[in-house]
């Protein structure tokens, strides 16, 4: 398989709790993908760049272990604070150099150095990484407010028979970052983040998540400056 670079952009604080770090990235992201009529889906962009998030949900770096575990803990953590579930380091993906070359080109490093946020230089990713698919998650979008937190109960008549609509609550973490304009509407990026048994090569949404299962590496963090703090502040 073709070889894979990454830049590393870290942010070791943030007044929002990282929020704004996410946003700019999956902005830059956004306004470099490029036009696409995909005939098997509503896509009308894509990136050639993938987002990776070497320390997503992991919550033993800001509290205890028994927190950081449980599930139904998590859970609400994601919802409360997303920025810090998806973690202050995040990595850009891609199979050609040159597509890194132009994201650093634009006001992106700027824009992030404002906020003491370092950009590596390109790098290899190294071999046998895990692989993970990380994806925008739409059933939150499509639950009203009232009912994110329970399941509602609807009943539809088709013809003489009756079915009860009972979307089941959700399980996992789904932090959401950032809204985008569309239509003069805002509308809000959930991103959830599943292992994958083997890498699968493609192309990206227009945020840098999957598209047609297309995984990611998880390369091990490089930068380990906001995890030396954390662990003598401990």
């Amino acid at each position: 398989m073709a070889p894979r670079f990454f830049i590393e952009l870290l942010q070791p604080e943030s007044h929002d709790e990282f929020q704004t770090f996410h946003q700019t990235i999956i902005q830059a992201l956004h306004d470099q993908s490029e036009r696409f009529d995909d005939p098997f889906s509503d896509a009308k962009y894509r990136s050639w760049i993938g987002l990776s998030y070497p320390i997503y949900g992991q919550l033993e770096l800001y509290e205890r272990a028994e927190y950081a575990q449980d599930p139904h803990y998590r859970l609400h953590y994601a919802i409360k604070h997303p920025g810090k579930f998806l973690g202050n380091v995040v990595h850009c993906i891609s199979s050609e150099p040159w597509r890194l070359e132009a994201l650093i080109s634009t006001t992106l490093p700027r824009s992030l150095s404002d906020d003491s946020c370092s950009v590596s230089e390109i790098l290899s990713v190294p071999d046998d990484c895990e692989e993970v698919i990380n994806k925008r998650d739409r059933r939150p979008e499509r639950r009203s407010e009232k009912n994110k937190t329970k399941p509602s109960n609807r009943t539809f008549n088709i013809g003489s028979q009756k079915f009860s609509h009972n979307p089941s609550p959700l399980t996992e973490p789904v932090p959401r970052i950032c809204n985008f304009s569309t239509s003069g509407k805002r509308k809000p990026l959930h991103i959830c983040s599943r292992s994958s048994e083997r890498r699968i090569d493609g192309w990206y949404s227009m945020y840098g998540l999957s598209r047609g299962g297309s995984t990611v590496p998880l390369v091990p963090v490089q930068n380990t400056l906001f995890l030396g703090l954390l662990s003598q502040d401990r």
